[in-house]
């Protein structure tokens, strides 16, 4: 767990010193959106922190990450891991953090210390501070953060053990698979070969969404550790 942490540490440190000023300008931008003109623009502006940590650090990774991580006296397992462990921590703390916002956003009414004239302008997206509104802000978040949490954990899995030159083809190759697989259930399903099935609906109340919201964790954090185990037995083999 130790060479983990230690692993998790100098990743935030190589992503940190690149992304820094730009994370500090998207907080500046999401929590006063988020207070005092619409909770969801904030909540996408403040979701975009992760993809600015992660990006370069899996450019910093292509070129100078095996030999930075070498100097660590850590197993190679475990310096995969703590990748993978770093993208959960990350896109975890912006989960709770948006959730905080969201929560201040709906009850703080701080949109009322806006001009008349810009409140007037701003009047069709009052239904953003109501009560109502939290779960889907709620749900919202669980479904962005977990959707971009699993897209860098599969390209982290991918670059590491087919190249980081060869992950643009892997995605390619990865949606037309999706869409590929969407079209033929959709025509089956229409030619009656397969069942409908139906999406249940998304909970309208705070305790329905905190347990949407705890549940697709569990499951990402079920699929990040085994993407994680996977990519580390096969680099860990490679450089056997």
């Amino acid at each position: 767990m130790k060479e983990i942490l230690h692993v998790m540490r100098l990743d935030f440190i190589s992503a940190s010193s690149t992304a820094i000023t730009v994370i500090i300008l998207l907080a500046l931008i999401a929590i006063p959106a988020a207070l005092l003109f619409n909770p969801f623009a904030g909540i996408l502006v403040l979701e975009l922190v992760p993809i600015i940590v992660i990006g370069p650090l899996q450019v910093f990774d292509g070129k100078y990450g095996n030999r930075l991580h070498g100097i660590l006296p850590v197993h190679r397992k475990n310096i995969t891991r703590g990748r993978f462990a770093m993208y959960a921590a990350f896109f975890l703390c912006i989960q709770m953090l948006v959730a905080v916002l969201s929560t201040g956003a709906v009850f703080a009414d701080l949109n009322e210390l806006l001009p008349l004239e810009t409140l007037s302008a701003l009047q069709e997206q009052q239904y953003a501070f109501e009560t109502k509104t939290l779960p889907e802000l709620i749900i919202m978040c669980a479904m962005v953060s977990i959707c971009f949490w699993m897209m860098f954990s599969f390209f982290e899995m991918s670059g590491q053990i087919f190249g980081r030159e060869n992950e643009m083809k892997i995605f390619l190759i990865s949606c037309i698979a999706v869409i590929g697989l969407f079209v033929a259930v959709m025509t089956l399903t229409n030619a009656g070969i397969l069942p409908y099935f139906q999406i249940p609906e998304l909970p309208t109340t705070i305790p329905g969404a905190i347990r949407f919201l705890v549940i697709g964790d569990i499951a990402a954090m079920l699929l990040c550790t085994a993407f994680s185990e996977i990519t580390a037995h096969i680099v860990a083999k490679r450089e056997i």
